[in-house]
């Protein structure tokens, strides 16, 4: 089942007949899939039907759920990472102009490396 799954998903036909197919089928296919009943404000739910219609509205809410996520992560990873390239060993980073000098620095030695 998963590989007739993966092929489905994977082509635009594919794709095309899952919008086609009634809500009661897709869950009787046996997707791993849950439920969630959602509540958001009338102008929301309006201007989600506008762009992609009823029939693609768990598509869009689970697409810009998982972009939300990966915000989220990259968040976490730039909070969790803030700060790694201090001190001593890291002085060119100190500042615009200091970082400036030292990338004309490496573009001249590679310029000159590269000629040699």
């Amino acid at each position: 089942m998963d590989d007739i799954r993966q092929q489905i998903l994977r082509s635009a036909q594919g794709a095309a007949l899952l919008d086609m197919l009634p809500c009661d089928r897709l869950w009787d296919m046996e997707w791993d899939m849950g439920r969630a009943h959602v509540v958001m404000a009338d102008d929301v739910l309006e201007a989600i039907d506008q762009l992609v219609g009823e029939r693609g509205r768990s598509r869009f809410l689970e697409e810009a759920a998982r972009e939300k996520l990966e915000r989220l992560e990259l968040e976490k990873a730039l909070h969790a990472t803030a700060g790694i390239a201090r001190g001593e060993k890291y002085g060119h980073w100190q500042d615009r102009k200091t970082t400036a000098a030292w990338i004309r620095g490496q573009r001249e030695s590679q310029t000159k490396r590269r000629r040699s």
